[in-house]
């Protein structure tokens, strides 16, 4: 069996064991999180890689609107908020559950910093009249 073959076999397992089926992009029942967003949300940058590398797609939504990206900077995961970036897969700005971007989310620190870094927009609102200051 080929390394790639191997790779492929372990990203099914990880996605039966995280939603259920082992097919890509699979859902788990309550929240609609793929296994990408189950990984990269406990800080499981090896196996968040694998799933990546292995045909899950990254730019999916859970049913609040969270993504990947969003997730792991509630969490404040920055190997995983990194690696996502570094992909280009997902929407730096991107807005979910109440309209709140991943810096405003991020809200201050490290995450912060690396969400600046790599262009995320400090200025968008997440209401009237929110914007990321007044999280910090």
């Amino acid at each position: 069996m080929t390394t790639a073959q191997q790779q492929g076999r372990q990203a099914q397992r990880v996605r039966g064991r995280t939603c259920g089926d082992g097919e890509v992009n699979s859902r788990e029942w309550k929240m609609r999180k793929t296994p990408v967003m189950v990984a990269g949300e406990w800080i499981y940058k090896e196996v968040l890689e694998l799933l990546a590398e292995n045909g899950d797609d990254l730019s999916l939504t859970d049913q609040r609107g969270e993504n990947i990206l969003r997730l792991a900077c509630d969490k404040g995961h920055v190997e995983v908020v990194e690696y996502v970036l570094s992909l280009d897969k997902v929407d730096i700005n991107s807005r979910g559950r109440w309209k709140r971007t991943p810096l405003i989310i991020a809200g201050h620190g490290e995450v912060m910093e690396l969400l600046m870094r790599n262009g995320a927009n400090p200025s968008l609102r997440d209401g009237p009249s929110n914007i990321i200051h007044h999280y910090i």
